[in-house]
């Protein structure tokens, strides 16, 4: 502060010089204008006196000679047609047509042409002055000027020495006064600063009761002002810090994820959430390091290049995030960096992928049974099929029309289970033999028409506390498989077993079993493994597994499938006993 206010008032008294010297320059300007025009004046009277009879040639010669011992002025022969003859400075063949110069044209109606302007081919202003010396020549007499800005400049170098001198003079009386008055201010702001750091920055009013008699009535404001600021400063840094805690704990409990970034797209800080879906490692492994270079994606390279800041983006199978970018910008419209906002949008995503298969799907289905339908009616009401083909297409008619009952039925048993139909998630003891007695006693029939054989025996009772209709159509639809993909003659193995807090129930069958690429894809909607076989079974609407999966997942049941080509399917069930 010191080194400031010296430098302002060197700059103050150098200003005022400055600015007297030019209001002096102004006015000596004025002064030496005038004094030029009349010197001017004269010697162009005593020359146009002596010059009267002479011719142009004698005229010529005596203003050579006077300007060769007079070179205070400059001095220009001009014919009448403007055209120069002489010029005691310049050669007239370098100098244009002198007729439209402002003190010729004067000439016109004045005897003496008078006018003030920059000289082109000199570099100077100038005063001119002219009359007609004759009938044919007019002479020109100017002098340089010394402009208000010339007259500063050559004065520079004094007002440069004055300005030294001045400055020595008010160092010496400012700098005693000011030293010591910061340094008992310094001393103040010290001992205020180191009460407050070793309070974790805060600041304690109680230590800070100062004795104001010890300092002079000038420094108490400034003293006051820095005490003042000092608590609001602590003040603010309390804010802050508690603010910092805040927000923190925002982030960290977010399950979405958040990523600062700066003008060059490196990490300044993420969250917690934003780790784990990105899948990039440790939280201060990634600070300082592009993103692109932790997690690189095609899709988010083009949202931080160009306008397009919105995207789903699929990291991996089944995993899509949703991401938002929007520019940080400082008071002044300059980008500073981004911020990087990531939901996890899979289930909605996938729920939503899954409702457009499923319509196309259902459409699909409901329109194969349909059309047969339609088309068997059609032959029998146009009186095209005969009795017997009548009979047989009734049969057909009958059974695609219960093949489309089944589908509808099973339809609205998922679509139940989509939107938690409260009856399906009623608990209830169930006691599993007896569930198991009853589906088998149920299927039989459609067994004994294959020549099944269903065995299955038990050591104990077991009763769990679960949902009794998800439990039916898990058990109904995996027999019935078992069934309808046997072979002619094969066998059906049930297991049942206690292990810890869940019930292992293990169908096994002897049908003709699942090729490994298929065995991902059983448990999805419509999803048919021997399109040709299912064809043929009019019962079949592969929306079975289906079923299994969505009641299973309802429950907290687990199923697991394993099943070799032409040997036989293992389905394993998982059920919580509580």
């Amino acid at each position: 502060m010191k080194s400031k206010i010296l430098s302002n008032t060197i700059f103050i008294i150098f200003i005022a010089i400055i600015v007297s010297l030019g209001v002096f320059s102004f006015f000596q300007h004025g002064k030496n204008s005038e004094q030029a025009s009349k010197d001017i004046n004269r010697l162009l009277t005593i020359l146009v006196d002596e010059s009267g009879g002479k011719s142009d040639e004698v005229i010529l010669e005596k203003i050579k000679y006077i300007s060769k011992i007079d070179n205070r002025y400059r001095y220009t022969l001009i014919k009448k047609d403007g055209v120069v003859i002489y010029d005691s400075n310049i050669s007239p063949s370098k100098m244009d047509n002198h007729l439209t110069r402002e003190e010729i044209t004067q000439l016109k109606n004045k005897k003496i042409g008078r006018a003030k302007r920059y000289s082109k081919s000199l570099g100077e202003e100038y005063q001119y002055m002219a009359v007609y010396i004759n009938d044919n020549l007019m002479l020109r007499i100017s002098v340089e000027l010394n402009s208000p800005v010339s007259m500063v400049l050559s004065a520079l170098t004094i007002v440069f020495i004055i300005t030294i001198i001045a400055t020595c003079i008010s160092f010496l009386f400012i700098s005693r006064l000011l030293d010591s008055s910061f340094e008992r201010v310094e001393a103040v702001a010290k001992r205020m600063n180191v009460k407050t750091m070793d309070n974790g920055g805060l600041f304690d009013e109680d230590e800070e009761k100062y004795d104001e008699e010890k300092y002079d009535e000038e420094i108490r404001p400034l003293i006051n002002i820095i005490r003042n600021q000092n608590q609001e400063i602590s003040f603010h840094i309390k804010m802050l810090k508690d603010k910092i805690i805040e927000m923190n704990e925002i982030l960290n409990n977010m399950k979405e994820g958040l990523v600062i970034l700066d003008e060059s797209d490196r990490i300044v800080s993420t969250n917690e959430s934003a780790i784990k879906l990105l899948k990039i490692g440790e939280l201060k492994g990634v600070e300082g390091r592009k993103i692109l270079d932790v997690f690189y994606d095609e899709r988010l390279e083009k949202m931080l290049c160009e306008e397009h800041r919105i995207s789903i983006i699929n990291t991996e199978s089944d995993v899509y995030l949703k991401m938002y970018i929007s520019n940080v910008n400082d008071s002044e419209g300059i980008n500073r960096g981004k911020i990087v906002f990531i939901e996890d949008v899979s289930m909605t995503y996938l729920d939503e992928k899954y409702r457009r298969e499923f319509s196309t799907n259902v459409s699909h289905e409901l329109k194969t049974p349909l059309t047969s339908i339609n088309g068997y009616a059609e032959m029998i009401y146009l009186g095209l099929a005969s009795d017997e083909d009548i009979k047989s297409f009734s049969k057909i008619i009958y059974n695609q029309g219960n093949r489309l009952l089944n589908m509808i039925d099973d339809i609205i048993k998922l679509s139940k289970m989509d939107e938690d139909y409260k009856p399906y998630k009623e608990k209830t003891k169930v006691n599993l033999n007896e569930t198991i007695d009853r589906i088998v006693d149920m299927l039989i029939p459609q067994a004994n028409d294959k020549k099944v054989n269903i065995e299955y025996s038990f050591d104990e009772v077991i009763i769990v506390d679960g949902m009794k209709i998800l439990i039916d159509e898990i058990m109904q639809n995996i027999l019935s498989n078992a069934i309808k993909y046997n072979v002619v003659g094969g066998s059906i193995n049930i297991e049942m077993a206690r292990k810890e807090k869940m019930v292992e129930i293990c169908v096994k069958d002897t049908g003709v079993g699942i090729d490994k690429e298929d065995l991902s894809r059983i448990f999805e909607r419509f999803y048919k493994v021997d399109k040709a076989r299912t064809k043929r079974d009019s019962s079949s609407t592969g929306l079975g597994l289906a079923i299994v999966k969505h009641a299973s997942e309802m429950m907290g049941a687990k199923v697991n499938v394993d099943s070799e080509k032409n040997v036989g399917t293992k389905v394993v069930i998982d059920i919580p006993i509580e």
